[in-house]
């Protein structure tokens, strides 16, 4: 049996082809599990608030 494979983002900032690429990358990797710091949605300094949908 394959030992689990953990990886951690964060930052996303509503760039959804950038986390598409990530997710692929850890895809490709066997990462069966994943830890989100924060801060996915884009910031309010965007004028509005949009999280991402995947």
């Amino acid at each position: 049996m394959l030992p689990d494979r953990f990886a951690v983002i964060s930052d996303i900032h509503g760039n959804l082809p950038a986390l598409q690429a990530v997710l692929a990358d850890m895809h490709g990797r066997g990462v069966s599990h994943a830890v989100n710091l924060g801060e996915t949605s884009c910031p309010a300094r965007c004028g509005r608030r949009k999280p991402l949908t995947c």
